[in-house]
């Protein structure tokens, strides 16, 4: 009996044992190491994964620095895949958590994550505001190598800012925190991007891709397809297509297994570019279509997002406007309680806060067109790029960008032709007469004439603005 009770108190102990090793949740430094693993293989499926398995435990635990970091780690994440809403609701739900730990590293990393989708967004004057958040909890972490990281992911990210708002001194000064805290593949091929940005000084733009990928032992996979990007980008304005076109193709399967769409997108775009260039017309039709296809689909994605941040802005001003309307009903008890003049003075006052209310709305309308244009700045420079270059395929992809305005304009006025269409379409992207004039390759006075005979064909009085009818349609 005794080697029986033996064996089944043995086996009793593994099987704690093992459910003990089941439910031990990863320490904060293991899912970091493992995630960076994953990152530089481009497993971006695999860190979603892990992540969330690792959330699951830390929640069921209530270890709310795991929660914290889990959640960072698949915000982060799910914006390289242009998932912006789902990656700011992972930042949302962890905001009260962020409020109680003192860890300044998850608290910058937290920061960094609005950053980061702010800047896909092309709010890049927020994005910033939110990386200097994370600049002055990353200057409090203990460690130096953790906090010579950080500072140099903000910094980077700050890098990029800049490049889009086209400040120059704030573009260098960057990298030169960056270069001080540690010169990396990406922060090489980052300074390359610059030089072939300006389009000048293609030397230093191959000195830096040339210099970046003797690091190559540090690469991760995301790195390896930039510097064939730029490689790409080298050659293409050296105009040696086919070499471009070559390294084109290196970086495209990588950004696929990355789940780089961003990256993918202006991949799809210069393969097409230069296969057009290359007179290729069925291998660049092919890769348009991919290209359009990928940036609907982006937009789509920052469209969803973009509600998120413009929530709380409009919800302050729901705010104000009932504090404005309970003062107006305070203001209206004591006018009728008073004599009929005073009633006179407070009508017309109300009349005046109409007015003032219409244009503020007014106002509104006008900033939210912006911040759409602002939010994805790259599709409206394409279609005015295709107005500019007088291309074919400029009003096509109009209609797929502005297909309401296109829908809402043609089922008012069946009757316009393609070229009065056409024109619509330019007073829409709000060109002005000389702009169109140039665009057209025709006169002011000949644009001014075409508005006339728009303007009397679709019956308008001498007093509507035309512009503004155009832009609110």
């Amino acid at each position: 009996m005794f080697p029986l009770q033996l064996k089944k108190l043995i086996y009793i102990l593994f099987i704690l044992i093992f459910s003990l090793h089941k439910s031990q949740a990863y320490t904060l430094d293991e899912l970091d190491r493992i995630t960076e693993e994953y990152r530089k293989s481009g497993k971006m499926k695999d860190i979603i994964d892990i992540n969330k398995k690792a959330l699951a435990q830390y929640q069921k635990q209530n270890n709310k620095e795991g929660i914290v970091l889990a959640s960072i780690n698949i915000s982060n994440y799910l914006v390289i895949n242009t998932e912006h809403k789902e990656s700011l609701l992972y930042l949302e739900k962890i905001e009260k958590d962020i409020e109680e730990i003192e860890n300044p590293e998850l608290k910058s990393r937290f920061y960094g994550g609005y950053g980061r989708n702010y800047c896909y967004l092309g709010m890049y004057e927020l994005s910033n505001e939110y990386f200097n958040k994370a600049i002055k909890y990353g200057e409090q972490i203990l460690d130096k190598d953790k906090r010579k990281r950080r500072l140099y992911l903000c910094y980077s990210w700050k890098n990029l800012n800049f490049k889009e708002l086209k400040i120059t001194d704030s573009i260098k000064l960057m990298e030169r925190k960056c270069l001080a805290l540690s010169p990396t593949p990406f922060l090489y091929a980052s300074i390359a991007e610059r030089f072939l940005d300006e389009k000048k000084h293609l030397d230093s733009a191959e000195y830096y891709l040339q210099k970046g990928y003797t690091l190559n032992k540090k690469f991760s996979l995301y790195e390896k397809g930039l510097f064939f990007y730029n490689y790409g980008r080298l050659y293409t304005e050296k105009k040696e297509y086919k070499k471009a076109l070559g390294y084109y193709l290196q970086a495209k399967p990588i950004f696929e297994k990355t789940k780089s769409l961003s990256e993918r997108r202006i991949t799809y775009d210069k393969i097409y570019r230069t296969y057009k260039t290359l007179n290729d017309v069925e291998k660049a039709d092919e890769y348009y279509k991919k290209y359009a296809f990928l940036t609907d689909s982006i937009s789509r994605r920052e469209r969803k997002a973009i509600n998120i941040p413009i929530k709380n802005i409009a919800e302050e001003k729901d705010e104000q406007k009932k504090d404005e309307k309970f003062q107006l009903y305070i203001v209206i008890i004591f006018a009728v309680l008073a004599s009929i003049l005073t009633f006179y003075f407070i009508r017309k006052k109300n009349l005046k806060n109409q007015r003032q209310k219409d244009k503020i709305i007014d106002e509104n309308q006008q900033e939210t067109i912006k911040l759409k244009k602002r939010a994805n700045p790259i599709i409206f420079n394409e279609v005015k790029e295709l107005a500019k270059n007088a291309d074919p395929f400029f009003l096509t992809r109009f209609k797929e960008v502005y297909p309401e305005f296109y829908e809402n304009l043609i089922s008012q006025y069946p009757t316009l032709t393609s070229n009065e269409l056409k024109f619509c379409a330019l007073l829409r992207l709000n060109l002005s007469n000389k702009e169109i004039s140039q665009y057209e390759n025709l006169s002011i006075r000949t644009i001014e004439t075409k508005r006339y005979r728009l303007r009397k064909k679709m019956n308008f009085s001498s007093d509507t603005d035309f512009n503004k009818w155009i832009m609110e349609l």
